[in-house]
């Protein structure tokens, strides 16, 4: 019985190190709003409307990603139309600073002042929006994409820009580095009391 605890305990802290390393190497896309991964694609839902969101600083590298900006100055943010029924509608699509509250702020009431970039309403036939924006300070914002005339459909999504993420991806290793050093000394042991015991 103690032997099989043994198995189990080691299988599991090498199981997690290796999640935690693959967490340090690569920064998931999770849900953060109206965006969200499906088949290593990062989506927009618009009502029932899919875009497909894609975000990457070219100055520091091509990997994308779909939420957090993980430096401030220039990224690029692209909206490709899923759905070919959004390219006969027109479009709106904003991206606020939010206030010290980090509250969401209603479409029609946005302080114009906290808006960092806009792609005015109007009709994008090639089914795609490219926002090139230099955002100049770290902090909370939201984009605003707004589809349709008089019946409008709203999406917003949060996110960071800037926000030290250092700190997290250290205690992230050392958890895997405790994790997988303990796997480590189980293995050794076990394998030194079977020796000891065949002996």
């Amino acid at each position: 019985m103690l032997k099989n605890w043994q198995g189990v305990w080691t299988s599991t802290a090498a199981g997690a190190a290796a999640l935690a390393l693959i967490s340090v190497t690569h920064v998931p896309a999770g849900a953060h709003g109206a965006v969200s991964m499906e088949n290593d694609i990062c989506k927009l839902r618009i009502g029932a409307m899919f875009m497909h969101f894609t975000g990457y600083q070219p100055q520091n590298s091509r990997a994308e990603f779909c939420q957090d900006i993980p430096e401030v100055g220039r990224a690029i943010i692209v909206l490709d139309f899923v759905d070919s029924a959004l390219r006969d509608l027109p479009v709106t699509f904003e991206i606020v600073r939010l206030d010290s509250t980090g509250a969401v702020p209603d479409f029609a009431s946005v302080d114009e002042k906290r808006i960092v970039f806009v792609a005015a309403k109007r009709t994008y036939p090639n089914g795609s929006i490219k926002a090139d924006i230099r955002f100049s300070e770290a902090g909370d914002y939201v984009g605003m994409v707004v589809v349709g005339g008089k019946e409008q459909q709203i999406a917003t999504f949060p996110f960071s820009v800037g926000r030290d993420f250092f700190w997290r991806n250290i205690a992230i290793m050392i958890v895997a580095l405790c994790a997988a050093a303990g796997g480590v000394f189980a293995w050794i042991w076990r394998r030194e009391r079977l020796a000891r015991e065949q002996a």
